[in-house]
């Protein structure tokens, strides 16, 4: 098991300088930076997802967009409220949700 902050989350400290500047919580940055360490890694399997909190909400937003580069999301405490990326939780097709589990995992995988 891996386990890593998101920039400016838990334990991770705020870049130098950061004083004075604009600070967002941006889905698509951290769904990048999520990706981006994944891909160093070079892992041999696809990796499971799992967030809390704003984490969480993360992980749900990534198991739309992003859901068949991981072999589960799990989303503890997430929401995908006023979140603009966030797939529809009412239509139907790729990319969309067809359940209000908090936990994805892909077709013909275990769990």
């Amino acid at each position: 098991m891996i386990a890593f902050d998101l920039p400016w989350h838990g334990r991770s400290m705020p870049p130098r300088g950061w004083r004075g500047t604009v600070y967002e919580n941006d889905i698509t940055w951290y769904m990048g930076i999520i990706r981006a360490f994944i891909a160093t890694l070079e892992l041999d399997e696809k990796p499971v997802l799992v967030g809390c909190s704003m984490g969480g909400s993360v992980a749900l937003t990534t198991a739309g967009v992003y859901g068949d580069e991981f072999r589960a999301i799990c989303a503890l405490e997430g929401t995908l409220g006023g979140n603009p990326h966030a797939p529809s939780r009412r239509a139907s097709g790729p990319g969309t949700w067809r359940s209000t589990t908090a936990c994805s995992c892909p077709r013909g995988s275990p769990g």
